[in-house]
């Protein structure tokens, strides 16, 4: 939470099987939210691949054979 700007956005797609906490103070200061979506729609998908394009930032893939 400490990296997202004011009126920044957390959007959780997955979940984690290990819970945590969050302070009312992570969250008032500066307007941030935290939300969550079974599914991101073309949008929120065209959004982040944009985001991706423009920060330069890559997969990091690793192919695993099953043998």
């Amino acid at each position: 939470m400490g990296l997202l700007a004011i009126n920044g956005k957390l959007i959780l797609v997955g979940a984690s099987p290990v819970p945590f906490n969050l302070g009312a103070f992570d969250f008032i200061p500066r307007r941030k939210s935290l939300v969550g979506s079974l599914i991101g729609g073309i949008k929120e998908t065209q959004e982040m691949l944009d985001f991706c394009g423009k920060n330069e930032v890559f997969c990091d893939v690793e192919v695993i054979r099953p043998d």
